[in-house]
C-alpha cells in the first residue's frame, strides 16, 4: 500500500487556493504561497 500526503491552502471564504503534493520542494511551495498572498 502506498500513502500520499498533500497540503491545502484555503482563503478566508474557505475556497481552495493551493494544493501541493508531498515532495514538491521548498522553493516552489514558497513561490506558490507568496503568489497567493500577494496576488501577483
Amino acid at each position: 500500500m502506498e500513502h500520499t500526503a498533500a497540503s491545502y491552502l484555503f482563503d478566508p471564504q474557505r475556497r481552495l487556493r493551493l494544493y501541493t503534493r508531498y515532495g514538491m520542494g521548498v522553493k516552489p511551495l514558497a513561490d506558490n504561497v507568496r503568489h497567493q498572498l500577494l496576488g501577483s
